[in-house]
């Protein structure tokens, strides 16, 4: 832990004292919001932001430098939420960089978080690019190709422990306007508690207005056979016109447990559309689970957890699905500010039984 304080503090004065010679760029935004739940007869007022996930509220601030000849800078995010517990934990990340060969070579050093190789699928978190350690990033030294190497201690939040040190390399290439693949693999750390880790993506760039990723998360490849977890997602979007959008989100989760005598599998499928009416933005989302339910105390669009996981502890069993309903309407009231207001209505069932959910929701976001 003292390691990490004191990075912090050098950290802190080299942004410190480059902020008096250059000035930062800064942005972020505030989210939250307030929602009425109703189960059965039970109904529940709290707060909470759609775009915070879990959390009632989210302050995120981002600073940026860079200096005039683009050679070295840093970049930091302070975030404040209702489960934040310590003032260090406010420190999303701050790390800085050096730029070598014209940006095509870069290290980077300190609470890292890259999103060089960030999936761009609706499902699949890409947290392989984050860690506090050094990173060394090559884009287009070779046309298109971009490849990484870091090497880290920890989550960014955790304690230092230079003995178990987990290993990152990402590659991807793009062919312009054609499509762009990538991969990222991440070494096991018992230390953080992180097992090795396989990411693979493919977007496809060829139709214009339209988003088309398909991404693969292969987990515990070091006990494969008797804890490996195998995520697949698909995302498709298509813009008709200035005002129309349509898309279907889909994700498949295999994860093979022995002791079941077969693989657990279920099935997500979210299609949703809306239509701009100048600044005002109606639209629906429907989704249907096969082998999970609806996260206990989360509203967002991606608030549902299948049945083999055990992080919620809930006695999902693969039999058990869910429906969802979310008529939704935003408002654009700037640029910069939003006001959504919308409905989500859940039915899980589970197994013979179903239990219903409803959420009536107010959400704000501000951004600067």
């Amino acid at each position: 832990m003292k390691k990490k304080i004191f990075a912090f503090i050098l950290t802190a004065a080299l942004m410190t004292g480059t902020a008096l010679a250059q000035s930062v760029n800064f942005s972020g935004y505030f989210n939250s919001g307030a929602g009425l739940t109703s189960v059965e007869d039970s109904h529940t007022l709290g707060a909470f932001g759609v775009d915070s996930e879990r959390a009632q509220f989210r302050f995120r601030l981002n600073g940026a430098y860079r200096n005039e000849e683009r050679t070295a800078g840093y970049n930091f995010r302070l975030q404040v939420q209702d489960n934040t517990s310590t003032p260090l934990s406010m420190l999303a990340y701050a790390y800085g960089y050096l730029n070598f060969f014209d940006s095509k070579l870069s290290l980077t050093g300190g609470l890292v978080d890259d999103s060089a190789w960030q999936t761009a699928d609706w499902w699949i978190n890409n947290d392989v690019g984050e860690g506090t350690g050094i990173l060394l990033k090559s884009v287009n030294l070779i046309d298109g190709l971009a490849f990484g190497a870091a090497a880290y201690t920890n989550p960014i939040t955790s304690a230092v422990d230079f003995k178990d040190v987990r290993y990152v390399f990402s590659a991807s290439y793009t062919l312009a306007d054609v499509f762009r693949v990538g991969a990222s693999f991440r070494t096991e750390n018992t230390v953080a508690n992180n097992s090795s880790l396989l990411i693979g993506e493919l977007r496809m760039l060829a139709v214009p207005n339209l988003t088309a990723v398909a991404a693969v998360s292969l987990d515990n490849l070091d006990d494969f056979s008797d804890k490996g977890n195998i995520v697949i997602s698909e995302t498709f979007a298509y813009k008709i016109n200035d005002e129309l959008n349509i898309g279907l989100n889909a994700a498949q989760f295999l994860y093979n447990r022995p002791a079941a005598d077969s693989a657990d599998i279920g099935f997500l499928f979210n299609l949703w559309g809306s239509y701009a009416i100048g600044n005002i933005i109606p639209r629906f989302d429907f989704v249907y689970m096969i082998g999970g339910q609806s996260h206990a105390s989360s509203y967002h669009r991606r608030g549902y957890v299948n049945f083999s996981n055990t992080s919620d502890q809930i006695p999902y069993t693969k039999d058990d699905s869910v429906f969802s309903a979310r008529p939704s309407v935003k408002i654009n009231i700037d640029s910069k500010t939003h006001l959504e207001i919308g409905d989500v209505f859940y039915m899980n069932m589970i197994g013979n039984n179903s239990a219903i959910k409803n959420v009536f929701y107010i959400d704000f976001r501000w951004s600067f």
